[in-house]
């Protein structure tokens, strides 16, 4: 245990890299990070990290088919909410909002939660998972037993109340998102309110308190605060920190003993942004004036990988908006006790106040293929005087103008059962959308957008008016200041350096066979996307063009066996088919006709329910497929072939 206590900051790297990468290979890891240890230590607590790290292999909650009819509600989100009976977890999807802590009735069929795989996007298994959480419902919950809980009693005396009033009151306290005002991001991510509320009391405590007796009030607020809502991730820090990392002892040995305190209690934590910037901002603070400067290039750093974007204006002005955000979330609870006071109106107005620091978001990724000659670029400064300040500032310029996606690309997008294709020229210079997914998927198209730095789409091509391909166009072109939108058939169209042409004549009533067929050519690769088009049109186009050819194919109708016929099959003899396709039991594609079309063909293929996001990058030598599944590959071009 001494060997732990003396090497506790690197412990607490070990815990942090095996929690948030390992968690599908849980036994070797915990094998292979013992063995890492003992390198570095040359110590037998090799076996008490291993043996720390199996204990996370541990479910805490069951994983088999819930077997209950109720349970309390210990979460609520703006579209389910989370239902616990003894080691059960579920979630359920209700039209009403329950209260915390009361008892609820559960019934319907129990579904696994399903992944959603995407280079950028939030995968709600994963998060689930992580949480004990593996099964869903559809239900309506009826309440068998009130709340008696004090955040149960506050909710409730919150729905009580004006509607829009309401909204913006669960959202402050309880961190319910259910629309887009206010201010977004980091900042109101759940307990970071909280955070602030005890910030403010602090600021206000210190004008009339010695710093002994106000350390105790905050003490005693903190703790108070942590039981009322249950020891959310922020205040678990913030109570460790200030227990564990007072005491004696090397500031770096006190520090990791924290950490790994914080991450034995909640262990989902390491992703969390309530754990990242709290413990990046203790780690900063040991350098002392330059790490504060410091502070401003990993907050940024954190916020384009977890966000995909980077606020300068509310890193920048955090301290304040922090005391600001505590205020708000002090008025706000004021107002549900007394709603007669003018708080309500101040409340209100800070709020819609603080949406303002939206309009400094810079959106982009920093994981992109661009990182390596971003790195090089930093490398080369590293000598400079001004590297320390300058570091930002370069990363705010090079996700603003799209340099850390510098490449051309074609991504498939995992909107589940439906299409949606981004064509990127190069630096975004001109960006080209082909369908959209379905409305409930225009969380999924944002996020890739935005991670790739896109403000505009310059050409939106709509193949039909199904609502799986249409269904956010509307979105797109208000979102995105789109120039032009192309829904009919057309003969040919420029949009930057390719020429894009439409294959199809067939213009009726039916909305699959009047599909746009969509071709189009791009580092040496051919491109053929057939929309929902069927047997009719395949055949069609075979006739209309019968020396076509195109390396890579996208099936038609999501792998339906209306399409995929063997005369397109055989007349294009593609080097790969990509399938956009949503759950299978819901629609049954792909069908077992398409594949085994492609099998006896020996066309390879991917479908997007099991590789995610799919994308074929455009270097200057070849092309590069990735997929967020973790697949990659080399594309010969038709130049290579020839």
């Amino acid at each position: 245990m001494k060997t732990v206590r003396e090497h506790a900051l690197f412990a607490a790297f070990i815990v942090f890299v095996y929690l948030t990468f390992c968690r599908h290979i849980s036994v070797l890891a915990a094998f292979l990070l013992g063995c890492v240890w003992y390198e570095r230590t040359h110590d037998s607590s090799f076996v008490l990290i291993t043996l720390l790290l199996l204990t996370f292999c541990i479910p805490l909650y069951q994983k088999s088919i819930p077997e209950i009819s109720c349970g309390r509600v210990t979460e609520v989100h703006s579209s389910y909410i989370v239902v616990q009976n003894e080691r059960t977890k579920v979630l359920v999807y209700s039209k009403e909002t329950p209260v915390l802590d009361s008892v609820v009735s559960v019934d319907g069929e129990f579904r696994q939660i399903s992944s959603h795989i995407s280079f950028y996007g939030f995968d709600f298994l994963e998060y689930c998972s992580a949480r004990g959480i593996y099964w869903y419902t559809d239900c309506d919950p009826m309440e068998l037993k009130a709340s008696r809980s004090i955040r149960g009693r506050l909710q409730k005396r919150i729905s009580e109340m004006d509607e829009e009033q309401a909204l913006i009151l669960n959202r402050i306290i309880f961190g319910i998102r259910s629309d887009e005002d206010g201010l977004s991001g980091w900042l109101n991510d759940t307990g970071f309110s909280l955070s602030g509320m005890i910030a403010f009391i602090s600021a206000v405590l210190k004008r009339f308190c010695d710093p002994e007796q106000r350390k105790k009030i905050i003490r005693l607020i903190t703790m108070i605060t942590a039981l009322v809502f249950h020891f959310p991730v922020i205040l678990i820090v913030r109570i460790v920190f200030d227990l564990i990392c007072t005491g004696h002892g090397r500031d770096d040995q006190r520090l990791g003993m924290a950490l790994l305190v914080i991450m034995i209690l909640k262990p989902y934590c390491v992703t969390s942004a309530s754990f990242l910037f709290p413990v990046m901002f203790r780690l900063v603070s040991f350098e002392g004036k330059e790490g504060k400067a410091d502070t401003l290039w990993y907050t940024s750093l954190l916020q384009s990988v977890l966000y995909r974007k980077v606020n300068p204006a509310e890193i920048l002005l955090y301290r304040f908006l922090r005391l600001v955000c505590g205020f708000l979330w002090c008025a706000a609870f004021i107002t549900v006790f007394m709603p007669f006071l003018p708080l309500a109106g101040c409340v209100r107005l800070i709020d819609s106040a603080l949406s303002c620091i939206r309009i400094s978001d810079i959106r982009g990724s920093l994981l992109g293929t661009g990182l390596p000659f971003f790195l090089l670029l930093l490398a080369s400064l590293r000598r400079s005087d001004h590297y320390v300040r300058l570091r930002p500032v370069l990363l705010w310029v090079c996700l603003a103008c799209g340099l850390l996606h510098p490449f051309a690309e074609v991504t498939f997008i995992n909107v589940g059962q439906g299409d949606s294709i981004l064509i990127r020229m190069p630096l975004n210079t001109h960006n080209i959308l082909i369908d959209t997914g379905k409305p409930s998927y225009s969380d999924e198209l944002d996020t890739i957008l935005q991670a790739k730095s896109i403000r505009k789409i310059h050409t939106l091509f709509i193949t039909h008016s199904d609502l799986d391909h249409s269904g956010n166009r509307d979105h797109i072109v208000r979102n995105y200041h789109t120039d032009q939108v192309i829904t009919r058939h057309f003969d040919e169209v420029i949009c930057g350096n390719v020429r894009f042409a439409d294959l199809n004549r067939i213009s009726n009533d039916d909305e699959n066979q009047s599909s746009l067929v969509i071709y189009f050519e791009l580092n040496g690769l051919s491109y053929l996307m057939t929309g929902d088009a069927d047997e009719v049109t395949e055949k069609a186009v075979v006739r209309d063009y019968g020396n076509l050819t195109a390396d890579i194919l996208k099936v038609s109708h999501h792998g339906s066996s209306t399409g995929s016929s063997e005369e397109l099959l055989d007349q294009l003899k593609p080097d790969l088919a990509v399938i956009s396709a949503g759950a299978y039991k819901m629609y049954h594609h792909p069908s077992e006709q398409t594949l085994q079309r492609l099998l006896q063909r020996h066309i390879p293929y991917l479908n997007t329910r099991e590789e995610g996001d799919i994308t074929i990058v455009c270097l200057p030598v070849c092309n590069l497929l990735v997929t967020a599944s973790g697949k990659f590959a080399l594309l010969s071009s038709w130049r290579d072939k020839n």
